[in-house]
């Protein structure tokens, strides 16, 4: 269920441990995707690094795993990063 008042959206329905409601922010779960976002591409550069230098001797030329591995996944890395910083940098209303 998602309440909207005067200080924002707040995601409302977690349970705590001891069985009360918790009231989490939007914004705490749009920060954890930005997070992945970055975490992802990092992984992801490695990833398709190690299997351009593995698929080129099968093939002539593997361009697709050198392009998301060098230009993608570093934008997408950079992205992550700022929306992060920039939703991190926001003072929490709560």
């Amino acid at each position: 269920m998602l309440a909207v008042g005067y200080r924002g959206p707040y995601r409302v329905g977690y349970l705590t441990d001891n069985g009360g409601l918790a009231i989490k922010s939007v914004r705490h779960k749009e920060l954890k995707r930005y997070l992945l976002l970055a975490d992802a591409s990092a992984a992801g550069m490695v990833f398709f690094i190690i299997l351009h230098n593995f698929l080129t001797p099968f093939f002539d030329e593997e361009p697709a795993t050198f392009i998301m591995g060098i230009f993608v996944c570093p934008v997408a890395y950079i992205v992550g990063m700022v929306k992060a910083f920039r939703l991190k940098a926001i003072p929490d209303t709560q």
